[in-house]
């Protein structure tokens, strides 16, 4: 079998038929499978699925309420394509652009991952990364993580695993899965391992993957616990960046990590902060505040979210750093309520990566 398509669900019965009829033309062309990992939806998701694996070429897995991670490592552990991929539940595919990109995998067999997007500069579509060139490689680690270098913009390898097919050997070889102890960031984590063990990955321009904003999306759902997460995800990143020795490295280790910093607590204002009430998490607020303006004198820091950061982010960040916590909250939540800040408006858009 050549694919594998990986669709954790949970609770997706809304988008769940658009999704899998967006997937299904591409079982008429390719000898592929469809895995569905359902994680304990309770609502009509199983029936859904069971519809289509009437019809299909559909092979389900049920566990409960293991998460998005370990949905997607059952996956990869059940799947028997030669190549996998992944698309998520409420989003949809442009099936000959995925066609495009098994016809480069299977033309060179040596290839690992082979990665499409809008993103793509044109001077590097069909572009090879290969181990023999580290710098170029460094690079693209960089962007895997959101900083853009001199060849690289922060978003033009996307972070998660969604519009990329990856040699199923050599994901099992390495052993490269996704953090099942977080929930935040554990796609971000999976694509760094992966490129960063990846002997050849290529970069093809295109859009192949359409992304549905959605407000019950895990990039909507802000809980008191989010903070907590967040200073998790930056450890894993911490561990990420400190495996290797940073001379010679474009940028010092401490540098990313304290951009990563500044990076999280700009999401506590944005989407934590700035969405519950103003007598909740003072102590935090001050922390986070203290923080940003202490790493915020590190002119490499400085540099890097210069390059790497959107002009609506920079404006976030210079308020957070010169006025009060209880006045930048107010700021954003006005920002928040008409829409300026976290596309809460957008509950309905489609963004093709």
């Amino acid at each position: 079998m050549d694919l594998s398509i990986i669709v954790p669900t949970f609770n997706s019965e809304k988008y769940l038929d658009e999704t899998l009829n967006s997937i299904i033309p591409l079982l008429d062309v390719l000898n592929a499978e469809i895995v569905v990992v359902d994680d304990g939806s309770t609502d009509d998701t199983q029936k859904i699925i069971l519809k289509y694996k009437k019809r299909l070429n559909i092979r389900v897995i049920y566990n409960s309420h293991k998460g998005v991670g370990y949905s997607r490592n059952m996956g990869i552990s059940k799947s028997r394509g030669a190549y996998i991929t992944f698309i998520d539940s409420d989003d949809l595919i442009v099936v000959d652009k995925y066609i495009e990109m098994m016809k480069a995998i299977k033309l060179d067999r040596k290839i690992d991952i082979v990665s499409m997007s809008f993103m793509v500069h044109p001077e590097n579509d069909k572009l090879v990364i290969e181990n023999n060139d580290m710098k170029l490689k460094e690079k693209l680690l960089l962007s895997v993580i959101n900083i853009t270098t001199d060849r690289f913009s922060w978003n033009e390898y996307n972070s998660g695993p969604i519009s990329k097919i990856f040699s199923r050997e050599f994901i099992l070889e390495n052993n490269i899965k996704f953090p099942v102890e977080i929930s935040n960031g554990e796609d971000m984590i999976f694509n760094y391992m992966a490129a960063k063990n990846s002997k050849k990955t290529l970069l093809l321009r295109g859009g192949a993957y359409k992304y549905r904003r959605t407000q019950g999306s895990l990039m909507h759902e802000v809980n008191a616990e989010f903070r907590d997460l967040n200073l998790i995800l930056l450890n894993e990143i911490k561990n990420l960046i400190y495996q290797t020795d940073d001379s010679g490295s474009i940028y010092r280790r401490k540098s990313v990590l304290y951009y990563w910093n500044v990076r999280l607590i700009l999401t506590n204002f944005v989407r934590l902060y700035s969405r519950s009430k103003s007598d909740k998490f003072i102590d935090e607020k001050k922390i986070d505040s203290k923080t940003l303006r202490k790493q915020l004198k590190n002119s490499e820091v400085r540099n890097i979210i210069c390059k790497s950061f959107s002009n609506k982010q920079k404006i976030i960040i210079l308020i957070i750093a010169v006025l009060p916590g209880w006045l930048v909250v107010k700021i954003l939540h006005l920002l928040n309520h008409l829409g300026l800040v976290g596309n809460l408006r957008n509950t309905k858009q489609m963004d093709i990566i």
